[in-house]
Parts: C-alpha cells; structure tokens; sequence
C-alpha cells in the first residue's frame, strides 16, 4: 500500500506533492509517529487540516488545492 500511495502521490499536483511530504515529516517530528506509520499519521486530526490549510495556501487553483485534499482523504 505504501508503494500505491508513493506512486498515486507523483501524479499529484506539485503543490499537493509538497503539502502531503510536509505533513508526513510533521507527522515523525511533532507527531510521534515513526516513518511510513500511515496509521498514526491519519489517528491525528492535525494531519487532516494540515493538508487542507497548506493545499489551499500553496496551489494556486482551487481544482489542484481540492486534488490534493481528496489524496489527503484517500490516503487515510
């Protein structure tokens, strides 16, 4: 799954690519989380807003900030 999810992030726009990576790395450093454990990431609400919050600060279309959100979802 790990790998699905690795490649499914790749087509992503590349704003939505930057905002998942950044939460992954918050979700080790400030979460607790160890790397690759998708199960604790998504067990904070935090991962969720977060990925929403930077999508729609950083893609500069709402259809690439909403992509982004919905792999956000999905990857959960």
């Amino acid at each position: 799954a790990v790998l699905v999810a690795a490649q499914d992030l790749s087509s992503l726009p590349q704003c939505g690519q930057t905002c998942i990576n950044n939460m992954i790395q918050i979700a080790t450093t400030e979460f607790g989380c160890s790397a690759g454990n998708v199960t604790c990431y998504c067990e904070q609400p935090r991962f969720g807003y977060g990925v929403r919050d930077c999508s729609n600060e950083a893609c500069p279309s709402s259809s690439d900030a909403n992509t982004a959100i919905s792999y956000g979802v999905n990857y959960c």
